[in-house]
């Protein structure tokens, strides 16, 4: 859903929003009775792909811009695949690559989820995305060295382990005699190192919420951010940003 579960009243059972989102991916479907292939999924990602361009260079480029910028350049790599280099089968195979590396991340999202049970705080979240630093997700000067250190090793497990003929082929590919199994190796690689992790340096107790981490051991200490506001000051075009708060000084404290 990304962006757009913000336009979602806050009262609204949460069954009837994950219904919400079943009906939107089946409905992606409909294109391909029309012959129009993944047009629908492609334009959610692009949105998608928008908003994350957009805060990763806030200073630089809004939402708008950023995905304008980035359909252009989408359209120009088609073209050029399609008609100039006919890169078809290397397109598939970099998308295989793709989700060997964004599949384990996936899955540490959907434990993330799980064990704080839905809790989050999202003004938190739009700390990094508004110029500033620290909030209850800060952890070590603003990496969760818990995740990448379970991302990475099963993004290049994963990596290894592909098999795709004539493409790519990793360094054990064929220890499944010719079988790619760099997905599943790549989810359970992240699963059991972001698990185990958690288990043996449990994240500050404030990002789980007032109901505690579930299935997790705790770590009994909590996070402390300070609340620091700042003042307007211009923005791109001349313009006045609103006053806004910004969270400081919350360290990983595990």
């Amino acid at each position: 859903m990304g962006d757009w579960a913000r336009y979602i009243p806050q009262n609204t059972p949460k069954h009837r929003t994950m219904l919400a989102v079943m009906i939107a991916q089946i409905a992606t479907f409909v294109s391909f009775f029309f012959g129009l292939g993944g047009m629908s999924t492609g334009t959610t990602a692009l949105y998608g792909t928008g908003l994350d361009m957009s805060s990763m260079f806030p200073k630089l480029l809004n939402r708008v811009r950023a995905t304008f910028l980035i359909g252009c350049a989408a359209i120009g790599f088609i073209f050029l695949g399609r008609f100039v280099f006919n890169l078809v089968e290397s397109v598939s195979t970099f998308s295989v690559l793709i989700n060997s590396c964004s599949c384990p991340w996936m899955v540490m999202m959907i434990i993330g989820y799980v064990t704080r049970r839905g809790f989050y705080l999202s003004d938190d979240l739009q700390v990094f995305n508004r110029g500033g630093r620290g909030g209850h997700y800060w952890f070590t000067h603003g990496w969760n060295w818990r995740a990448m250190g379970a991302w990475i090793p099963g993004a290049l497990t994963g990596l290894a382990f592909v098999n795709l003929p004539d493409q790519f082929v990793g360094p054990l590919g064929g220890l499944a005699g010719g079988t790619d199994i760099s997905l599943p190796v790549a989810l359970t690689m992240a699963f059991v190192l972001y698990v185990t992790l958690l288990q043996c340096f449990p994240e500050p107790d404030g990002v789980y919420g007032p109901q505690g981490r579930r299935w997790l051991r705790g770590s009994h200490k909590a996070t402390h951010a300070k609340i620091k506001a700042v003042e307007p000051h211009p923005a791109r075009g001349g313009r006045m940003t609103a006053p806004r708060e910004e969270l400081f000084d919350t360290q990983d404290a595990a």
